[in-house]
């Protein structure tokens, strides 16, 4: 026989296998599932080890994984710090950040990397050939092959 609880209050429970949840969940201040399209929104700081992110993944404020975040869909952030390992799934997904960016270590771009101003670009690195507009300045010292 099943139980209808249509409000339950309680101050400390533990669930020792799965808890099913239908119709949404929130917790007050911290966190909410929303539907069309389903979503899980964090209010507040998300720490996650091994984050796995199936479809698109968007953030308004910071996003600093902790370990390595997988996202199938595209990245949106305002600000991003990336110290582990940042992954999209395909080549048509993109990586967007509308505020400053810190990667450290070795950024991969397979194949093209673009520098952007909000109204044209600055450095392209397309296959084998690198391409500036404007001024090139260089602190130390420069070599060329040619």
């Amino acid at each position: 026989m099943g139980s209808d609880l249509n409000d339950l209050v309680t101050r400390r429970a533990r669930v020792k296998e799965r808890l099913t949840v239908e119709g949404g969940l929130t917790v007050v201040d911290v966190l909410e599932t929303q539907a069309d399209p389903a979503r899980l929104v964090v209010h507040g700081r998300l720490d996650a080890e091994d984050a796995v992110v199936g479809g698109d993944l968007t953030v308004n404020g910071d996003l600093r994984p902790m370990r390595n975040l997988e996202v199938g869909g595209a990245v949106v952030a305002g600000d991003l710090t990336v110290r582990d390992k940042l992954t999209t799934d395909h080549e048509r997904f993109r990586l967007v950040v509308h505020g400053e960016s810190l990667f450290l270590g070795k950024v991969n771009a397979n194949r093209l990397l673009s520098v952007r101003t909000e109204d044209a670009w600055v450095m392209h690195v397309n296959d084998d050939q690198v391409a500036i507009q404007g001024n090139l300045r260089v602190h130390g010292a420069f070599r060329s092959d040619s």
